[in-house]
């Protein structure tokens, strides 16, 4: 059976790609490092590396078995993790993403009936674009996320919590045609798609000048003169100024938040979560 120091061997010669830095992140000898992956080749019956002049260099069996063995590292520190929790009498940590839109209404409405109804619970928050939040899902990085559809990744449920349209806003125009500030598509589909539909009816992509990959970071693009870009509706992102010019756009998609998980992710406290969320996304919305 294999150890945790075996996992974090391998991972370690992964990242390093030489028998001689690993030996040194480990603080072991390399021979030390070497006669651990022969014997752990020898118990999986799999050539993990191939060790020649260029270094050591991940087979196909090798990178498969470190996706699995991070996964493998993060459990064991989870282990530790609510075992101490449990020690000092608090609950399990859940850890949670949020974009910056989602953030607005949905994830604070859920989040504070969670706090009602579980208020042992730990909640570790972590803010992100939709693209990198999913792909933090499927990594076991994170047990639910509040993002936008539509997700790719496999293995994963998802609860609608509501849509609103988007709109084009622009903060300073300053009288150069700047155009619109676009979203990267891995980032933001939907602004994406919306920027493309925009362009259908008389844009075009020379017109983007900038691009941002957040909401903020669009809306400081164009206070600083760059131009318009799409936001949802009603999500005032400066305080202290109003846009010059504001207009819904009716052809274009809606964007939907929705809050999703790991189907086979059984945690107490994200069962919870859903719980919430679901009554939230039942509950009557006010106007935004």
């Amino acid at each position: 059976m294999l150890t945790l120091q075996d996992y974090l061997s391998v991972i370690t010669l992964f990242e390093e790609r030489n028998i001689s830095r690993a030996a040194d992140r480990l603080d072991v000898t390399q021979p030390a490092v070497t006669s651990r992956l022969r014997r752990i080749e020898t118990a999986i019956g799999a050539k993990l590396f191939e060790r020649g002049r260029n270094g050591a260099i991940p087979t196909a069996a090798g990178t498969a078995f470190v996706e699995v063995a991070r996964r493998v590292m993060e459990t064991a520190a989870e282990a530790a993790e609510a075992a101490r929790g449990a020690a000092r009498g608090v609950g399990e940590v859940l850890r949670v993403g949020v974009t910056q839109i989602a953030a607005r209404d949905e994830a604070i409405n859920c989040l504070r009936k969670l706090r009602e109804v579980a208020p042992e619970l730990r909640l570790r928050l972590s803010e992100a674009p939709t693209a990198i939040l999913e792909q933090r899902l499927a990594e076991r990085q994170i047990d639910a996320a509040f993002l936008h559809p539509p997700l790719y990744a496999g293995g994963l449920t998802t609860l609608p919590l509501g849509e609103r349209p988007l709109e084009r806003v622009t903060y300073c125009s300053t009288g150069k045609d700047a155009g619109e500030i676009g979203y990267p598509r891995g980032d933001a589909p939907m602004f994406t798609s919306a920027l493309e539909r925009l362009d259908m009816i008389g844009g075009g992509s020379e017109s983007v000048m900038a691009e941002a990959d957040t909401v903020l970071g669009a809306a400081l693009l164009s206070r600083a003169g760059f131009g318009s870009f799409i936001r949802p509706a009603g999500l005032e992102t400066f305080a202290d100024q109003v846009p010059e010019s504001r207009q819904i756009l009716a052809d274009a998609p809606m964007l939907e938040t929705c809050l999703a998980w790991r189907t086979l992710n059984r945690k107490p406290g994200l069962r919870a979560l859903i719980t919430c969320a679901t009554e939230v996304a039942r509950s009557p919305k006010s106007p935004s």
